[in-house]
């Protein structure tokens, strides 16, 4: 039999380390075609080629996400501060507080809007009452979502800033830690 010789590197090929190029039988070492993205020969595009590099791809992330002993104790320790300073809650920010009295405020108006128009709407007696009931629960109704829009706008705040605290926290600790 010829000898094969590596289309890409000009190398001679061990019969069990050759590959063929599928559209012009080109020969190539296993390792060579599977870093080729287009055919030496022929020009047209290798169809493994993508996969054997997504694979590579893979295989490097899994290499870097491995973690060594020291990186396992560094997690360890920055659980401990996390767990340090959840043992102090951070009271309520005055930001915060002051939405969510805003939504308490928006409650009360809804319902005593609705109250009021169910009331103008019946007082008369003009036979307008199922609507003045109608109107007064959907008054109250766009007061009661109203409220919750504002109480979750008030928490997103209050979070917020409790997480930036936190994190200030960690970033002390460290910076004490690494001194």
């Amino acid at each position: 039999m010829a000898d094969l010789i590596c289309a890409k590197c000009k190398q001679p090929i061990e019969e069990s380390n050759a590959v063929e190029c599928p559209f012009c039988w080109e020969v190539y070492h296993k390792e060579c075609w599977e870093d080729t993205e287009i055919c030496e020969t022929c020009r047209k595009y290798n169809p493994i080629y993508e996969m054997v590099q997504k694979q590579k791809e893979i295989e490097i992330q899994d290499s870097q996400n491995e973690k060594t002993e020291t990186e396992y104790n560094e997690i360890e320790s920055q659980e401990e501060i996390a767990a340090e300073i959840n043992g102090k809650e951070m009271p309520s920010s005055l930001v915060a507080n002051s939405v969510l009295l805003a939504s308490i405020v928006a409650l009360a108006s809804g319902i005593a809007g609705g109250i009021a128009f169910a009331i103008y709407m019946m007082w008369p007696s003009t036979g307008r009452d199922t609507a003045g009931i109608i109107g007064g629960i959907a008054i109250a109704g766009l007061g009661f979502a109203l409220m919750l829009a504002i109480k979750g706008f008030a928490e997103l705040i209050n979070n917020s800033q409790k997480n930036a605290y936190y994190l200030s926290k960690l970033v002390e600790k460290q910076k004490e830690k690494d001194e």
